[in-house]
């Protein structure tokens, strides 16, 4: 079976359920007193998630973004 290439669009919805996935079930695990996290340290743990989510997506596409144009800068 042939692999199809990801394109942008397939890895930022890929990587939105993964960091979504993520901050849930952190959220989930601090509203049931699993981990016990104060409201700063949630949202501080979520902030890295996305930024991490962010920087893997962006060295997994490398170069496959394409400039919209003929790549002159006109305005």
């Amino acid at each position: 079976m042939a692999s199809t290439p990801t394109t942008p669009t397939k890895a930022l919805v890929i990587r939105g359920a993964i960091v979504t996935a993520i901050t849930g079930l952190i959220h989930t695990l601090v509203v049931l007193g699993v981990l016990p996290l104060s409201t700063e340290a949630e949202g501080a743990i979520a902030d890295v998630v996305d930024q991490l989510g962010t920087a893997v997506l962006i060295v997994w596409l490398g170069g496959a973004v394409i400039p919209s144009g003929d790549g002159t800068d006109k305005g």
